[in-house]
Formats: C-alpha cells, structure tokens, sequence
C-alpha cells in the first residue's frame, strides 16, 4: 500500500511568471501534499544577462489558494539548484489555486499534487529521489497548515566526505527548523545547528539517526530542512492532533499490563489485519511465507507461545522497520525482513547474526518483551532510559523501555499502536 495517490501532476519545465497562477481539484475532502519543485539562480549565474541583472537574484514565492503565508525560493541562495516546497493542508471537495510571484526567471521544475491514504503518510514516498550536491542550502520546506501537528518524526543518513569523488573533506550535514527554532545537535564533535552531521556519526559508528521532535500545535507551521552535501531522508512523518481525544503518551505508564498481553486477535484477524494494510501489494510480508509458515501464523504462534498482544507485535514491526504500511512495506528488503524486529541490533551498528531472519525475530522479539515483563517487579519497575534512570508505573512500560531505551522509540510505538488500533 502506498501512501499518497497522486491527484494531478505537471512536469513541464517553465520559466515562472509574475502572477501566473496554476488550478486543480480534489475530488474529496482529504488531507493533500500540495508539492511545486522549482530552482532559482543568484545574480552571477545569469550569463549572458548578467550585467542587466547584476545584482538582482532570481526569487519565487507561492500562495495557496487565500492563505495569507507564502512558501519562498531564494536564488542567493540556491545558487542555481531545485528546492522543495509543500503544502500540506486539508482540502475540500472543490478548486483550488497556487499562485506563483515571481522576479527575474526563477524555473518551475515540477507541480504535482498527492491526497493522502494512511493517517500520517511518509512524505518521502514523493520527494525526488535524488539530492543534488550542494552547500548548506535549503532543501524542502513545508508548510503544515490547519492540522495541529504534535510531532515529527524523521530518519535520515549522512556520510563522510569520503563518499563523494570531490571535496572529501567536506562531509554531509542535515539540518532541521520547527517555525524557525533550529534543533540542536547534542552529539561530541558535532555542528551544533545540524541534527545529522557526518562528522559527529561517524564517531558514532553510525550513519543513520531518528529525530522523533514535538511540535506545537498551530494553524500554520514550517517544517524546514536544509542540506550540505547529499543527506538522505529515508523517512519523514508528521503526526496530527487527534480530534477524537485518543489517549495521551505517558512516557511512565505507556499500555496497560492486562491490554500487553492480552490474546486480542485469532490467526485469521491478525492476517486480515495484514491484508488490508496490504492493500494488494504482493510483495507485501501479508502474502509472504518464511520458514513454510505465513506471516499471520507466526504471529499468532509467537503471542500465544509468549503471551503477549499481536497488537503489541504489529505496531513494533511498524516502528522498528515499517513492514505494516507505507512504502517501505510494499516492497520490503532482505535487511529489513532479517532485522524485522530489532532484535540484535544495537546503537553501534553492530548485528547480532544468530538473531537475523524474519521468524527468528518475531520469536525472539515476543520472548523478550515476556521476559522483561516478568522481570519487572524484582526491578521494581527502575530502568534506563536515554542514559538516566527512570520509576515507570507498570510491567508493561518496563517492559517496552528494556526492548528499546529511548522516550522516542517508545512513543512513537505508542504513536503506532493508537493510528491501528484505536482510531
């Protein structure tokens, strides 16, 4: 199952006039990426209108329909590459209108417009695929407008300078701003302004890190990302402020120890579960087999063996590696199959081989999150978490902060497990 449909698309390259306008119309309320790819030139570049233009940048500027704020692209800064703007936005059953203002000849490399399928829809399943190499520059912008959003959740890489064939000194960065507010990057040796630094990494052993940020909610919020190098986003998911008062994350009493194991789903709901995240996907673990044993059965086996929720199970196959929805589930890797749950994977990068493989990992993902919540009266109920100890109220929540240390893992399973099965 994907999760954006595209509504309308443009691909003609043009040269973006002042006041020019473009229409389109969505057949249903939902909520929509409005996306305009489009790339600006500083002053210099300009040749041979250089001296008619000395001075003057090209710059673009966007409005939606009559929401007061714009989304801009500056040429200075630019410097002649493509930026990434979108809207995301509700929108009714009706027309719509992006209206362009522009100075000097800012280019429109692409319009499309996608309506969304999943509750919080991975927007790297329509960002351009490729990054071009550029010098701390802006690279998407996104305007969150009437959703209320509450968090974001982005996983990206960054490598060395090594990794490139010029320049190897100068390493990928990523940098991240919530309505401006900048977020910081606590790691040693890190570029303070730029959450993913290539540097900081690789002293980390790691080249992939997961920011899960809250966001205030407003009417009308940017989320902006700026590249130095080739950074690459591989998830990116803004979360909604829920209007039918789902439950509050408690980072000291997450679920309930009765709901943590209790056998909710029979073999065929956990498979019609599957199935319809599917959504006809083939390829999708719902129709796989591993071991001579479909998906669903595994589960089931697991749980009852364990005596822990499917639920419980679904959603950390969701956080952990996205096997439930999304684009990574309709064609899942090996890699992600082989580490489905975690299991043996560590901080540092290293894996734990004797773990790796789906059924392992649902077997032994299962046992352990039993383990743990027998574990965790002798413990009364004390664990670290994100390098300091905490006192959580139930087994439950010990249980889940031993699988994964982190207050941002645990909510976003949290997060998870409230979109499937509590909405």
């Amino acid at each position: 199952m994907t999760d954006w449909e595209i509504v309308e698309s443009q691909d003609k390259q043009r040269t973006a006039s002042n006041s020019s306008t473009f229409g389109f119309k969505i057949k249903t309320d939902a909520i929509c990426a409005v996306m305009v790819k489009a790339k600006a030139s500083a002053w210099w570049q300009n040749w041979p209108q250089f001296l008619r233009r000395f001075f003057k940048d090209d710059n673009l500027a966007i409005t939606l329909d009559n929401y007061p704020r714009e989304l801009a692209y500056n040429g200075n800064d630019l410097k002649g590459l493509e930026q990434v703007n979108i809207f995301l936005v509700k929108l009714k059953a009706e027309s719509h209108t992006l209206t362009f203002k522009a100075n000097q000849t800012p280019v429109i490399t692409g319009i499309k417009i996608y309506e969304a399928k999943v509750g919080s829809p991975d927007l790297v399943e329509i960002l351009p695929t490729e990054i071009q190499d550029g010098n701390r520059r802006p690279l998407y912008m996104l305007a969150v407008i009437d959703l209320n959003p509450t968090k974001m959740l982005v996983k990206a890489q960054v490598k060395t300078g090594r990794s490139h064939r010029l320049f190897q000194n100068d390493d990928d960065d990523l940098q991240v701003a919530i309505d401006n507010k900048i977020v910081e990057n606590q790691l040693p040796k890190a570029h303070k302004n730029w959450f993913w630094c290539g540097r900081a990494q690789t002293y980390q052993n790691t080249s992939t890190r997961v920011l899960v940020q809250n966001i205030s909610p407003g009417s009308f919020v940017t989320i902006d990302f700026y590249a130095d190098r080739t950074p690459k986003i591989e998830e990116l998911r803004v979360f909604f402020k829920d209007t039918n008062s789902r439950p509050i994350f408690d980072k000291l009493l997450v679920i309930d120890d009765s709901e943590f194991i209790n056998l909710v789903l029979s073999r065929d709901q956990i498979d019609d579960f599957l199935r319809d995240k599917a959504n006809g996907q083939p390829e999708h673990i719902a129709f796989q087999t591993f071991e001579a044993k479909p998906t669903a059965e595994i589960i089931y086996q697991a749980c009852n063996a364990h005596s822990i929720n499917p639920k419980v199970i679904l959603a950390k196959l969701q956080a952990e590696q996205g096997l439930v929805e999304g684009s990574g589930a309709a064609n899942p890797t090996k890699e992600q199959l082989d580490g489905a749950m975690g299991v043996g994977i560590f901080d540092d990068g290293t894996v734990d081989k004797r773990y790796q493989g789906f059924s392992k990992q649902i077997i032994s993902a299962a046992e352990t999150l039993r383990e743990n919540f027998n574990k965790a009266e002798g413990k009364k109920f004390e664990v670290k978490v994100d390098g300091e100890n905490i006192v959580v109220k139930n087994r439950a929540s010990y249980s889940l902060y031993r699988y994964t240390p982190h207050v941002a893992g645990v909510e976003l399973f949290f997060d998870i497990y409230q979109n499937f099965f509590n909405r």
